[in-house]
């Protein structure tokens, strides 16, 4: 109301009287119309201005009454903490009193206790001296008892596996015998069946002998010859696999010999130049040892190997033998290989001479005799004799070898027993020793220095060939080992292409035998079918003899007709005859023998296949099952009779056991007594219980009277801070009492001052500016709109409706229209699961009810975030832009609790509630001003069925100018438009204690259900408690 008298006021302070200071003359028509407004603008203004004045009383009296609250709230607050001081300082002396009397008590049991831990301990020391004997006393009969508990243990767990097994067993017995019964029964059936066919095969057998015989003997021949057939082949891939095994052993032969000759020998290897450097040096320092007098390089290194004890002849005799057997090996092997080729070619040469000489022999039994030939066979007589005589003179050679190889040898093995820890005097230490001897026969320095040089140089070589000495030792060894793996490998190829060679003979001798059987089948075969054809041939002339025979009489009337030629022909007709008619009898009767045979191999191949399941599989079977079964019951029978036999010892051990322990207790009791006597007696721990149920008692009181005082205190607190809030709220109350009367004082003071300026004769210039429905949309709006909408907090819950901005005119249309939303709400609210149960409730109970359904089902809207950055972020206008999250809000769910004590705010795409308001915080929402007038214009809009222009740049324009100036003209088009077009509304949640949360909802509605809603709440602020109950 204060802020519409303002602008009211600004707007008279705006016109312009002295530049109408000279008024014209009014038009007579408009006279009293003028008139008519001025009178009807004053009566307004002085309404207006009336209605502060008769509020000021009414805050005068408000502002007493909050004086008069802070007082007694600060008597109150003082009269508290007397009583808590009082209160507390009573219980900390009792709790002073019980904690003496409680320190008593424990040094009295502090003293009892020690004295009951001391005779304790000495108790246990003793007990456990004793316990420690009994223990060692007892250590074989619990070895006894554990050793016979896990063999029963385990005995036990062998008989359960056993009488499983036994079960398995008797189940598959039962299985198999059951599938061996149904063999039987089907080998029977296949049995008839086979039977039924040899019986009909018998039959054919008796009616026609002879082409039963054939098919049968070319039957047995076909089988004959595949077998035949099949082992040829056999053998066949085995000679040639044999062959193919022979070629790869040659072929490795020839390389390994091809390698094994590549090897040399290390001695073609030894460097010439360092052995002549070695001699040059040498002859030098001996030339200047006969020059100085002195024994020479050689002769000293000898005396100093024999000063030292060093046998090098031995030494040199030792590393010949060495090399001597090594050639030894080397002869050996060669020896052998010649000899096996040699007796090879000789066995060859052998058997193709007596070849020859058989096939001479032939030839001359024959009386065919062939000179080729025997000039051939000398030839061959003469090449095996050379080859003997060579291989006589090569063992012959090798054994004369071997001969002077072992004379040397015994002559030398005696010198071979020679220490073997002795080792060669070192190059360096002769020299050394030479070249100190040297020195002392060479008196000039420069003389020394060369020859020193030269001494030096000398041993480096030495050196030098030392090191290439032991390389080529090194080279032959090498050689040595791999010809040593070249020669068992040499060997064991040999072995296996001797074995692959005998292996060969052995198959050709088979391959012969099986040729030769084939031979034999096909004869008889072909001696058998010449025998059944001249038995069919008799049948045929006997059979040919009967019917002649049957037609006699006709055929002595052809003889007498046309002789013995016509009945030479007829016969010869009638033997056609009955040849084809037995070869057609023959091709039906060998296709029924064809199906007979097929059918009966079918069945006898059943009753193998029966037979060997039976005597292979099912027989071996039961039978293995039958001893497992008679075996497991040996087993579980002895298993019974040790479980007796370890039962008894258990039994023996247990009683042991307890006669032990009996005898055992009573010397410890004696033992007790004992100790008691001598530590003057036992221990009065009635006495001690009597005393720890007294500090117990001291303990519990002492703690319920610290519980006590904290309850005292934190009931002080808790009403010193509910004081302190109603402090604070009266405080801001009469704050805000005190800013309105300032407020009013001004308000009067620029009222006489406007109302001294309307005195002028110049204010018919108000109905030039202002008409008739702009003054009544003021009217309305000084009315319905409350003062300072955006700042001013609230200074009655009760009345706070009625105040609102949205409190607005509305039409019947309207009101049914909200009905029917509200109808909707709560159908959506019920079938969102809110249930409300309205027995018992007053109407304005339920009217209440009904206008939170929508909060407690919640709304997406948009959250001002965060006010810290709020003057680099513009305010958000509705009227220019659609997007809030521009300007710093943020998509949120805002949902009433269905406890009434919190609004929560949740994120859509996080769970849990990111924060809240408290609903006892909350005081009555506020509207901006632009938004309660773009609500009117909205409505007004809808009301009305003209139809408004677009928005064109030119109107954005106009709007924004508005809104740069601050000059608000809510009834100009550019507004009224850009209200039509909004759909997001703007909304403040003022709180109690200072701060505001910003809200934009998207629709009208879900607008208009928050406002009404939180004006419930904060309406029936003090019956929540209660109605909480009533959702479910």
């Amino acid at each position: 109301m204060t802020a519409r008298v303002e602008e009211l006021l600004s707007q008279l302070e705006q016109i312009d009287y002295r530049n109408n200071a000279s008024p014209r003359p009014p038009s007579p028509t408009k006279s009293d119309k003028q008139l008519k407004e001025q009178l009807s603008f004053k009566r307004s203004l002085t309404n207006l201005l009336a209605s502060p004045t008769l509020q000021d009383s009414n805050l005068k009296t408000e502002l007493q009454d909050l004086e008069v609250q802070l007082k007694v709230l600060a008597m109150q607050k003082k009269k508290e903490k007397l009583n808590s001081t009082k209160q507390c300082g009573k219980i900390s002396a009792q709790a002073a009193e019980h904690q003496i009397e409680l320190e008593k008590i424990e040094k009295q049991l502090a003293s009892l206790e020690a004295k009951a831990e001391n005779i304790e301990k000495l108790i246990k020391e003793k007990q456990d001296e004793k316990l420690e004997t009994f223990k060692f006393a007892l250590k074989p009969l619990e070895d006894t008892a554990n050793t016979i508990f896990e063999e029963k243990e385990m005995l036990k767990k062998k008989n359960d596996e056993l009488n499983s097994r036994m079960d398995e067993l008797n189940s598959l017995r039962q299985t198999k015998t059951e599938e061996l019964k149904a063999l039987l029964s089907q080998r029977t059936e296949y049995t008839l069946n086979r039977e039924k066919l040899q019986k009909h095969l018998a039959e054919i057998k008796e009616k026609d002998h002879c082409n039963y015989k054939e098919y049968v003997q070319e039957l047995e021949t076909k089988e004959i010859l595949l077998a035949i057939k099949n082992r040829k082949s056999k053998h066949m891939m085995a000679l040639k696999e044999i062959e193919k095994k022979l070629a790869e052993i040659e072929v490795k032969i020839e390389k390994s010999e091809e390698k094994n000759e590549t090897l040399v020998r290390a001695e073609s290897f030894i460097p010439i130049t360092i052995e002549k450097e070695i001699e040059d040096m040498e002859a030098y320092l001996n030339t200047l040892c006969k020059d100085l007098n002195v024994s020479n390089l050689l002769n000293y290194t000898k005396d100093q190997m024999r000063k030292k004890g060093y046998q090098y002849e031995e030494i040199i005799i030792k590393t010949q033998m060495d090399l001597i057997e090594d050639k030894e090996m080397q002869m050996e092997e060669t020896f052998r290989r010649q000899k096996e080729i040699m007796d090879s070619k000789i066995l060859e040469m052998r058997r193709a001479t007596e070849e020859q000489e058989v096939e001479l022999y032939a030839l001359i039994s024959n009386e065919l005799p062939n000179q080729q030939l025997e000039l051939a066979l000398q030839d061959m007589k003469k090449g095996l004799e050379n080859m003997r005589k060579e291989a006589d003179k090569v063992t012959r050679a090798y054994r004369a070898k071997i001969n002077a190889i072992n004379r040397w040898k015994a002559e030398n093995r005696g010198k071979l027993l020679i220490n073997e820890q002795q080792k060669c005097i070192e190059d360096g230490e002769v020299i050394k020793i030479f070249k100190r001897e040297l020195q002392k026969n060479i008196p000039k320095l420069d003389q020394w220095k060369g020859i020193e040089n030269v001494i030096n140089k000398y041993l480096e070589k030495l050196i030098e060939r030392g090191h290439n000495f032991q390389d080529l030792l090194d080279m032959e060894n090498e050689r040595i080992e791999n010809q040593n793996k070249m020669k068992s490998a040499l060997k064991e190829l040999e072995a296996t292409r001797s074995g692959l060679l005998t292996d060969r003979d052995s198959l050709h001798k088979e391959f012969l035998k099986i040729i030769t059987l084939e031979k034999a089948a096909l004869k008889k075969f072909e001696n058998a079918k010449s025998e059944i054809d001249q038995e069919r041939n008799k049948m045929i002339e006997k059979i040919t003899d009967q019917n002649m025979n049957n037609n006699k009489s006709g055929l002595l009337q052809i003889q007498k007709s046309y002789g013995d030629k016509g009945i030479k022909k007829i016969r010869e007709k009638e033997t056609q005859t009955v040849k084809e008619t037995q070869e057609k009898q023959r091709e039906g009767i060998k296709k029924k023998l064809d199906g007979l045979s097929s059918d009966i191999s079918h069945w006898e191949s059943l009753i193998t296949k029966a037979d060997t399941t039976l005597n292979e599989t099912l027989k071996p079977e039961i039978c293995l099952i039958d001893q497992e079964v008679v075996r497991i019951q040996q087993e579980l029978s002895v298993i019974s009779q040790q479980l007796k036999i370890l039962n008894d010892a258990e039994e023996e051990v247990a009683a042991k056991l307890e006669f032990l322990m009996e005898s055992k207790k009573r010397d410890i009791h004696r033992t007790l007594h004992r100790t008691l006597e001598i530590h003057g007696g036992d221990v009065d721990t009635k006495k001690i219980h009597r005393l720890v149920l007294i500090r117990d008692k001291k303990e519990a009181a002492i703690k319920q009277l610290i519980q006590e005082k904290e309850k005292i205190e934190k009931e002080y607190l808790e009403k010193s801070k509910n004081t302190e809030i109603e402090e604070l709220r009266v405080k801001g109350k009469l704050s805000q009492v005190q800013e309105i009367l300032d407020g009013e004082k001004k308000l009067k003071k620029k009222s006489d001052t406007i109302m001294n300026t309307m005195s002028v004769p110049q204010n018919q210039v108000l109905n030039e500016e202002l008409d008739e429905n702009s003054l009544k949309e003021d009217s309305e709006s000084s009315e319905d709109s409350p003062p300072g909408e955006e700042m001013n907090p609230r200074t009655n819950r009760t009345n706070r409706t009625e105040d609102l901005p949205l409190e607005l005119e509305e039409t019947k249309e309207e009101a049914s229209k909200e009905d029917q939303e509200t109808t909707e709400v709560e159908s959506v609210t019920s079938e969102a699961g809110v249930n409300i149960d309205m027995e018992g409730l007053t109407p304005a109970e339920q009217e209440f009810f009904k206008t939170i359904i929508p909060l407690l089902q919640g709304v997406s809207v948009y959250k001002k975030l965060s006010q810290r950055n709020s003057l680099l972020v513009a305010e958000y206008d509705p009227l220019e832009s659609d997007n809030p999250e521009q300007f710093g809000f943020g998509l949120r769910n805002i949902k009433l609790n269905k406890s009434l004590t919190k609004i929560e705010f949740r994120h859509l795409q996080r769970p849990g509630v990111e924060n809240f308001i408290l609903v006892e915080s909350l005081l009555a929402p506020v509207i901006p001003k632009h938004i309660s007038e773009m609500i009117k214009a909205q409505k007004k809009s809808w009301l009305s069925d003209s139809k408004d222009g677009t928005i064109t740049p030119a109107i954005n324009k106009k709007y924004k100018q508005m809104k740069t100036s601050g000059l608000w003209n809510y009834s100009d088009p550019a507004f009224k438009l850009k209200s039509k077009e909004a759909n997001n509304y703007l909304l403040f949640i003022t709180l109690e204690k200072g701060g505001r949360v910003e809200i934009v909802a998207t629709g009208y509605s879900a607008f208009k259900q928050w406002v009404d809603g939180i004006n419930a709440l904060v309406k029936f602020h003090k019956q929540l408690g209660r109605l909480r109950h009533k959702i479910t």
